[in-house]
């Protein structure tokens, strides 16, 4: 403990229900607001972390391995009697800073996953809600990210004749049901490789869409919204290479 208001974690690992790793890292540093948690409220001015490991999943029953987490600040759906209504957890984050971070999403549903490695990333929150999965932030600035998306299931050879309800083999957004809104985000040398599962082995020449290898990643991005509607956002700039040749040495749109 810090003048009561900073708590220091060496070492730290958090297991989910399946005693997996949800979280290890090698520092966590925290400035909050002690007297805060007496109102069921969780503020938190600063969380430095570093040389860490998220892992998260989605089961094939729809549930995350993070969901035990929201569970526990949630009330109770059928309290007893009382004269006064339960009062549920608020989690009301400022400043998030991460170095030498590694995350990992695997889900079973849309058989993807998905791999992060970032050398800093640091973000200003203006909203986390557990209980309607939102998270709004007014910065997001990445250094050196590397980022490996994978589809296990390849994409249909041609579009069907009539509509079809089956979406077992469409592309998929590594969607887990969270509410994402961010109004200023900057990237600096990123690299992105996406693969997905093919049933042609035959090599493709030239770009291929199902698979990506772009390096020299710059971005400039503002009012991005990810939701299970729509993916949005108004480009400022965009940079990058792919390594079939193709270069975008300036794209911007609205």
């Amino acid at each position: 403990w810090k003048k009561f208001q900073w708590l220091e974690l060496k070492d730290v690992l958090i297991r989910d229900e399946a005693a997996d790793t949800l979280l290890a890292a090698g520092s966590l540093l925290v400035h909050f607001q002690p007297m805060e948690l007496l109102h069921n409220r969780v503020v938190i001015h600063q969380v430095q972390l570093s040389n860490a490991l998220v892992r998260l999943k989605r089961a094939a029953n729809k549930r995350m391995n993070t969901d035990f987490l929201s569970e526990a600040f949630a009330t109770d759906s059928a309290p007893k009697q009382s004269s006064s209504k339960a009062t549920p957890w608020q989690i009301i984050p400022d400043q998030l800073d991460l170095r030498a971070i590694r995350f990992e999403f695997m889900d079973e549903i849309a058989q993807t996953e998905l791999s992060v490695k970032l050398k800093a990333l640091d973000s200003d929150y203006e909203q986390l809600d557990l209980q309607s999965q939102t998270i709004a932030l007014a910065n997001l600035s990445l250094q050196h990210p590397e980022i490996q998306f994978l589809q296990n299931t390849p994409a249909a050879d041609s579009l069907p004749i009539e509509p079809s309800t089956d979406t077992s083999t469409a592309l998929t957004f590594p969607s887990f049901g969270w509410n994402i809104y961010l109004q200023n985000s900057q990237l600096e040398n990123g690299k992105v490789r996406f693969q997905q599962a093919s049933d042609d082995s035959t090599k493709q020449i030239g770009f291929d869409p199902s698979m990506l290898d772009l390096y020299d990643l710059q971005w400039d991005i503002r009012q991005l919204t990810i939701d299970s509607q729509r993916i949005a956002a108004d480009i400022l700039s965009l940079q990058g290479s792919d390594h079939s040749g193709l270069a975008i040495q300036h794209l911007s749109s609205q």
